[in-house]
């Protein structure tokens, strides 16, 4: 509601380790809660000091950053993923560090349009899970709610003007 009052852009990121059971099952859950730290110092870490940072499920986080254009939020969490990428966690029992990686799912309101919190949340799941089927260890940006809502109220103005002209389908 913010972002659409005051007409600023408005970003989520969400973001989920890549393979997390995995290395629960290989190096046990101590290892894990260390890999889930990490991974939070990560993301406080790169965060401005209005954004706002939390883990929202198992090993699932969010990332909520307000004024943020599609190409600042984009580089922020290409960023977070490369600083990801380079983490190495030290675990009891594993002779070797243990480094993991996480995708991002991306969606962006430029504050031009209402937009309930369920739909905005449920754009960025769902390029979560495009990252994760495009092979993880990625950003993938969803389409930008606005322009999908400019974009049907065009089709509906095209079927209305060809309606005019035209008369109904047949």
């Amino acid at each position: 509601e913010r972002s659409v009052r005051s007409g600023t852009p408005l970003s989520l990121v969400l973001l989920d380790l890549d393979n997390f059971k995995s290395i629960n099952d290989s190096f046990g859950h101590n290892c894990g809660d260390r890999v889930l730290t990490a991974m939070a110092g990560a993301l406080f870490g790169n965060k401005r000091l209005y954004d706002l940072a939390a883990r929202v499920g198992g090993e699932e986080f969010a990332l909520i950053l307000p004024g943020s254009g599609l190409g600042q939020a984009d580089g922020i969490a290409e960023r977070l993923l490369a600083e990801i990428r380079q983490l190495r966690v030290t675990c009891e029992g594993v002779d070797d560090p243990v480094s993991f990686t996480c995708s991002a799912g991306l969606v962006c309101t430029r504050g031009r349009t209402p937009l309930s919190v369920e739909r905005f949340v449920d754009l960025a799941d769902k390029a979560l899970y495009e990252a994760k089927a495009q092979g993880k260890d990625r950003v993938v940006n969803a389409p930008t709610p606005d322009l999908l809502d400019a974009s049907q109220t065009t089709l509906v103005h095209a079927e209305e003007k060809q309606f005019l002209f035209t008369g109904p389908d047949t």
